[in-house]
């Protein structure tokens, strides 16, 4: 190697890389050719500043202010693919519908920004406990969702009820100081057994969910 010109790439919150170029011809490097590198740097570092600005803004988009979980509008998207894919390939896929049991005490004893703030705790440790290959969402509220690709019905249940049990038996450290746990009621359903909308795959995990609570919280049901 007999030469570099190295251009920083600067942008409005700094540097975001550099331009290389090896060995560069003496003869071609006129005020030209110097100027018109700079103006090419000064684009390229805008272009990856706005490119940034758009990924970051998308993300947004698609997260829970509380949990930073994926958000309902990112499940149906999400949702929506994976029963494309479980139609075309015959494969099946599985969601788990969770409700937070009791939750509303917490708001009433101990304040809304501790609710939020168990939320949080709930959001990570679901996320923990699941499988790299699903993806975890916060519904609304104190319900979420757990997604689960190329899961069965016996196999999504065995998992539903492995997380609810690590769920509950979770201690969350509050920052006040105060240890709470959390317990939640579960339904499971399951595509294509379910149906193949996504409608009617949420419709059925929710009613499963409703007669969990209605047996008296805390458990798993599938069909």
């Amino acid at each position: 190697m007999r030469s570099v010109i190295a251009l920083p790439l600067r942008g409005r919150k700094g540097t975001q890389g550099v331009i290389e170029i090896l060995n560069p011809r003496s003869d071609q490097m006129n005020d030209y050719t110097v100027a018109f590198l700079h103006i090419l740097a000064d684009h390229a570092a805008i272009a990856i500043e706005n490119a940034r600005d758009v990924a970051r803004i998308q993300q947004l988009t698609i997260t829970d202010d509380t949990t930073g979980l994926y958000n309902v509008r990112h499940l149906y998207d999400v949702l929506g693919r994976e029963l494309e894919r479980c139609n075309r390939t015959k494969t099946a896929v599985s969601l788990a519908f969770l409700d937070l049991d009791r939750f509303k005490l917490v708001n009433d004893v101990h304040g809304h920004l501790v609710g939020s703030e168990l939320l949080a705790h709930t959001g990570r440790r679901l996320q923990e406990l699941s499988r790299p290959s699903d993806e975890c969402f916060r519904y609304g509220g104190d319900e979420f969702v757990i997604l689960m690709p190329g899961s069965d019905p016996e196999a999504a249940l065995a998992q539903a009820g492995f997380l609810n049990h690590a769920l509950s038996e979770t201690e969350f450290q509050m920052k006040s100081g105060l240890k709470l746990r959390v317990s939640a009621s579960v339904g499971i359903a399951s595509a294509p057994v379910d149906g193949s909308s996504l409608h009617s795959i949420i419709r059925a995990a929710d009613a499963r969910m409703y007669s969990v609570k209605n047996d008296g919280r805390g458990g798993v049901r599938g069909r």
